[in-house]
């Protein structure tokens, strides 16, 4: 389809910023695409959008009794994850803790940089760290006046751009399939095209994803500095002076009632089973030998099925932690029923904005292939040193469109690895060392998927914090681009100025030239806007 395939994406944005209504705005963009995508005809086009809707809803899988496959299983997590804030709200252990924290931490730096940390800490999974740091911490940082466009941005901040980073989260096996199904691999008898052991490539590969790192290392900055400019400055100033948080002015959390008198211990106890039952699932799907599998703790965690391991986690969630609360008589037998309907009442905007999100998604990527029309305008025009550059922009470009950064990530692979295979002159088949342009340009690329995905719109992880968070979803895309922006740009100065540092210094020498350079563009940019709207205030 050509630059008709970027017509949607754009249509979302400027419906978003004329109406502010999201659920509008990404309707329009799902009608869009599939209308383009049938050649402009009208019958086809609302098949063609019944048919992704119903794909979305993994509709195939339960016709075959596969109810846990495609978007089931987080669908179901985020019921439960719904479930539980019912839960804690009702049982009176939001209060407990909320309580009992304050007395630990006496300002907003201290709520903030707690933020942080406890993200940093739900390192294993995206989705999870999203969707939990939100509802953990949002009652505390109310507290202390914190606005919620920040710490919506504190925590999708930290969730894709540090799980991209571990060797044993829910990311690995993805891209290590990726990096595989490109043509890399260790054995010769599968004629690789480079040759080299995947998962220790990716461990090479991880100083190279420097979105993540500026990302998160300007989110601290923000925090300790206190930062504040531009949409997000103004959320702050008023979150401050006036208590004006700006959530989602019709929050259905406001109207709960506090029924039991659950303690501090209870909170935590809730949370131990939620993280026990999270990586207890993943390791079970994943075959583990501890329970009875062939697979070491590493191999597990990078091989599992993370949907299905959602999907049993969500039932045990459901069943456990409202029978616990019940055991210790903090809720009632008859509210025991009645808790997963409220805990999908409670996320019935977020599961409806997913699945048209991903509908709308899949339709981009699919039919009208806008990742290979990016990536073909992008890739196709530029020189070699200038490769990892212009990577970043189509992966970021992709991203954002998409809203999926592991969609973008698998278009992606395959059309950047033999290309940067070709550079090698000599005969036989290269290691990634090799190549000059190796890991700084899958280091762009998977750079570019976090950096897309996080400023999206129409990203999960951007939704499901909004969501956790109790934060307009808009907005907290308008306000958290405010502070990414910069980072975008550090980031992409990065990738351009790294290939022509001399190669005859070591490569951990040019990494930290690299990072001190982008760092200090993005200190110098957020000072000097934090500067001028300070003055503009006076």
């Amino acid at each position: 389809m050509g630059p008709l395939s970027i017509i949607p994406p754009l249509l979302v944005l400027l419906f978003a910023v004329l109406t502010r209504r999201v659920l509008l705005s990404l309707a329009i963009g799902l009608l869009s695409a599939a209308y383009i995508a049938s050649d402009f005809t009208l019958l086809p086009s609302v098949k063609m959008v019944v048919q992704a809707l119903l794909k979305t809803l993994n509709y195939t899988g339960f016709l075959n009794g596969d109810y846990a496959g495609g978007n089931t299983g987080l669908f179901l997590f985020i019921i439960a994850m719904g479930t539980v804030i019912i839960l804690l709200i009702r049982s009176g252990a939001t209060q407990a803790f909320t309580q009992t924290i304050h007395e630990y931490l006496t300002s907003r730096k201290d709520v903030e940089k707690s933020s942080l940390i406890i993200s940093m800490l739900f390192f294993i999974d995206d989705y999870f760290s999203s969707l939990s740091v939100g509802t953990l911490m949002q009652p505390i940082t109310d507290k202390f006046r914190v606005a919620r466009a920040k710490l919506a941005f504190l925590i999708d901040s930290m969730a894709c751009p540090i799980t991209i980073l571990c060797p044993f989260s829910s990311w690995v096996g993805v891209i290590i399939g990726f990096l595989t199904n490109s043509g890399i691999g260790s054995n010769l008898s599968d004629n690789p095209i480079i040759l080299g052991s995947p998962f220790y490539l990716f461990l090479e590969i991880i100083p190279f994803i420097f979105y993540s790192f500026l990302i998160m290392g300007t989110s601290w900055y923000i925090v300790l500095r206190q930062i504040k400019f531009g949409a997000m400055g103004k959320h702050e100033k008023e979150a401050i002076k006036y208590g004006k948080l700006g959530g989602n002015k019709n929050s259905k959390r406001k109207n709960l009632l506090v029924s039991g008198s659950a303690n501090v211990a209870d909170f935590f106890v809730i949370w131990g089973i939620l993280i026990l039952t999270l990586v207890s699932t993943l390791l079970f799907h994943g075959n583990w030998r501890g329970f009875g599998g062939s697979q070491n703790l590493l191999q597990a965690l990078q091989n599992t099925d993370v949907a299905r391991a959602l999907f049993s986690g969500s039932w045990v969630i459901i069943i456990i932690c409202p029978l616990y609360l019940f055991l210790r008589q903090h809720i009632k037998g008859r509210e025991i029923a009645t808790l997963p309907i409220e805990g999908t009442t409670l996320m019935w905007s977020a599961l409806i904005i997913l699945l048209i999100a991903w509908s709308m998604g899949d339709i981009l990527r699919e039919d009208l292939q806008i990742g290979h029309y990016l990536a073909e305008n992008i890739l196709n025009q530029v020189t070699y040193k200038i490769l990892p550059f212009a990577i970043f922009i189509a992966a970021l470009a992709g991203a954002f469109a998409t809203g999926s950064s592991w969609g973008t990530a698998a278009l992606l692979f395959p059309m950047v690895i033999p290309p940067i295979a070709a550079q090698y002159g000599a005969t036989g088949i290269p290691t990634p060392h090799d190549l000059p342009l190796f890991f700084p340009a899958i280091g762009a690329l998977l750079s570019g998927c976090v950096a897309g995905d996080h400023i999206s719109p129409i990203s999960d992880t951007t939704i499901m914090t909004a969501t956790s968070t109790d934060m307009p979803h808009l907005e907290h895309v308008r306000t958290q681009f405010t502070y990414a922006f910069p980072v975008i740009l550090g980031t992409a100065g990065a990738f351009l100025l790294f290939p022509y540092l001399p190669i005859t210094l070591p490569q951990y020498l040019r990494l930290t030239l690299t990072l001190i350079t982008s760092a200090t563009f993005i200190i110098v940019y957020i000072e000097i806007r934090h500067k001028f709207d300070s003055l503009r205030d006076q």
